[in-house]
């Protein structure tokens, strides 16, 4: 069952309830989002214990995040390679498979979240013929300019076009240390899940104050806000449902 919007949380690889292992790999995988947190989008972490690789083909669009270590697309002779700190869009029924190199850790964000999908959708992702479906790492040729948003020393610039279809927005935000920028409100309709690749970020919200590093990750439902204050130069990841614009 899916509940309504729990608020702001901060959830991390130790919020795994579970790991779950992908069949004859050192591959293990775990939700850290629950339907009854009444968020939009679904969140993982994936961890791969040796250098290993799974086929990809999912009924759902997601971004990878590659918290440590390196992970590659491949497929038909194409592939496609992000290290720590990098950004894969793999949009549903993505053909290939993904390989990790021992110890690379991965956080998945995905629409729809895996408790909305059903055996049918599994199936038709697992059957369908390759279009022009491919994995993609963003370069900085695929962005909107950098433009400052209200703080002179906060910098954005968001995904210009993504793959048709994508059902996630994308946005890069670049904070020099002790730069604050405001994320969310009451009037936001869309949800948004915010990680730094570098550097760290507070979370200030409703009387609270919580710390984002590398690898973790705060997640904002849609009518709730806070302000991200850099402490460190940070380089952070913004992902939201709908797809949205700073």
């Amino acid at each position: 069952m899916t509940g309504q919007p729990t608020g702001i949380k901060k959830l991390t690889s130790a919020d795994t309830k579970t790991w779950g292992q992908i069949e004859n790999t050192q591959i293990f995988g775990g939700e850290v989002i629950e339907p009854s947190d009444g968020y939009r989008m679904g969140a993982a972490y994936w961890r791969f214990d040796k250098l290993d690789d799974a086929p990809i083909p999912a009924p759902y669009d997601e971004v990878w995040i590659v918290c440590a270590g390196a992970l590659s697309i491949r497929h038909d002779g194409d592939g496609v390679t992000a290290e720590t700190g990098e950004v894969i869009l793999v949009p549903r029924h993505t053909p290939g498979v993904a390989e990790g190199t021992a110890g690379t850790v991965v956080l998945t964000v995905a629409h729809p979240p895996s408790w909305q999908v059903d055996e049918a959708a599994w199936q038709a992702a697992r059957t369908s013929t390759p279009g022009d479906v491919r994995g993609w790492k963003p370069t900085t040729n695929d962005l909107t300019p950098w433009g400052r948003t209200g703080d002179p020393e906060v910098f954005m610039a968001n995904l210009a076009a993504g793959p048709a279809g994508f059902g996630l927005g994308l946005t890069f935000g670049r904070l020099k240390q002790g730069a604050s920028t405001t994320r969310g409100g009451p009037d936001v309709t869309y949800d948004e899940l915010l990680t730094p690749t570098r550097g760290s970020f507070a979370v200030y919200a409703a009387h609270s104050e919580t710390t984002i590093q590398p690898g973790e990750f705060v997640y904002l439902p849609a009518g709730h806000g806070g302000t991200i204050h850099a402490l460190d130069d940070a380089e952070i990841i913004m992902i939201q449902h709908p797809g949205a614009r700073s």
